[in-house]
């Protein structure tokens, strides 16, 4: 279940007229200077990305949601410090550094976190559904309903290979 919400927050459901954080019409998008192999890449681009998302007036506090391959080289050392890339990239983006399968490749999403912006709507919270018991099994059914509101997309900035 949580893959399968996943999914729908970021990629949306187009058959269903659903738009996610990466497909949202009106996000901003920055270039990935690399695929974030060389040492301070990700680090630049997330500084971009904030930059650009102040421009438009979208302010602290932000997340940052990458995919698994991009989370992977956050987790070396800066610039012969004894930080990681990814501690220097969570003093300023406070809400949190994330990563899902949901988001393939090289790509990810910053957002300002402010309630305002977007929000998760729940019809029904998760829920399971006894069906049936046939030949000694019981059947049950999993459920959820929720959709992801994208209010201000201009609050979404996704992180692209250029």
């Amino acid at each position: 279940m949580a893959e399968a919400e996943d999914e729908l927050i970021f990629n949306g459901n187009p058959e269903m007229g659903i738009d996610g954080l990466l497909t949202v019409p009106g996000r901003s998008t920055v270039g990935l200077t690399s695929d974030w192999s060389e040492e301070g890449s990700a680090y630049e681009d997330v500084v971009k990305a904030i930059e650009v998302l102040a421009a438009k007036g979208f302010h602290d506090p932000y997340a940052l949601v990458v995919s698994p391959q991009l989370y992977g080289k956050l987790i070396r050392a800066y610039k012969n410090t004894n930080y990681l890339e990814l501690d220097l990239i969570k003093k300023v983006v406070t809400d949190g550094v994330y990563k899902t399968p949901a988001i393939k490749g090289n790509r990810g999403v910053l957002l300002a976190t402010g309630a305002e912006y977007m929000d998760l709507a729940v019809a029904l919270d998760l829920t399971v559904i006894f069906v049936e018991t046939a030949m000694m099994h019981h059947y049950f059914r999993v459920m959820e309903m929720v959709v992801p509101r994208i209010m201000v997309p201009a609050a979404v900035c996704t992180l692209e290979p250029a």
